[in-house]
């Protein structure tokens, strides 16, 4: 009985250090907020040139099924890019909506903003698209992962989720909730 005791009590121990410490390294790169999950995406699992051959080689379609991705200007490596996955039948994505326009708008000329939907009918996007229109407009690359390539990619597992390639220091990182884009 004390054995069972003293190996229960260890693993408890180990996963309290594991707890503390994982959320302490979060918490000191990104200074997210108690109800963020921030993770710093290791190198060996994604790259800046793995992204762009990524997104080069997957022959994107844009939310009304046309090409998309298919501008240089993209790939020309100087700005930052914003990645942003979210869903019509996401409610979290659809309150966070109207603070990313806004910070697209501001930040246009520093970064690239690319809105992900991985919605699986033309029908929802097209629905949910009436009520924000500005997300169709030239802010935007726009990209309907139908068959969930990028989020399988990217291991996106919960929604909205934003990966942001940072040309200037060569780092990736990403958000897996929402994201307040008025202090970001």
């Amino acid at each position: 009985m004390k054995s069972k005791l003293s190996v229960l009590f260890a693993i408890l121990a180990l996963i309290c250090v594991l707890v503390v410490f994982n959320f302490g390294k979060v918490r000191s790169v990104f200074q997210a907020t108690p109800d963020e999950v921030v993770t710093e995406v290791p190198a060996k699992e994604i790259t800046l040139g793995g992204m762009d051959s990524f997104f080069k080689g997957a022959g994107w379609i844009d939310f009304s099924g046309k090409p998309s991705l298919t501008d240089p200007k993209f790939f020309d490596g100087t700005k930052a890019i914003y990645v942003h996955l979210w869903a019509s039948w996401c409610a979290p994505c659809l309150n966070e909506i109207p603070e990313l326009i806004e910070y697209a708008k501001k930040h246009k000329d520093q970064a690239y903003f690319v809105l992900v939907s991985l919605d699986d009918s033309q029908e929802d996007l097209t629905k949910f698209l009436k009520s924000f229109p500005a997300m169709n407009s030239d802010l935007f690359f726009k990209i309907w992962d139908q068959d969930k390539k990028l989020s399988k990619f990217v291991d996106a597992d919960r929604l909205p989720m934003t990966i942001v390639l940072d040309r200037k220091t060569g780092k990736l990182r990403e958000v897996r909730s929402v994201v307040n884009w008025k202090t970001l």
